[in-house]
């Protein structure tokens, strides 16, 4: 699961539309959206899969961490320096 989560991020961040994005075919939008969803299936994980009682918080953990970058982070440059589509 998180191997899995893991390459997909970052597969995602280089194909984002964002300072450093190397293909940037993915709406800055797009991709916060996903992370904020990715956060709470990596945060329901334990649960959902039915190892809890061995391990959850590091789960839990970052997945909070991962909604709240989706959530939070400012969806176009401070700069003005996007990319126009």
């Amino acid at each position: 699961m998180a191997v899995g989560t893991g390459a997909a991020v970052l597969g995602m961040s280089m194909l984002t539309d964002y300072e450093a994005g190397m293909d940037r075919r993915i709406p800055m939008r797009t991709h916060l959206a996903v992370d904020a969803l990715t956060g709470v299936l990596v945060a329901a994980s334990p649960w959902l899969f039915g190892f809890a009682g061995r391990t959850a918080w590091p789960h839990v953990l970052f997945g909070i961490l991962e909604t709240g970058a989706g959530l939070l982070t400012q969806r176009t440059p401070s700069d003005g320096n996007q990319r126009s589509a």
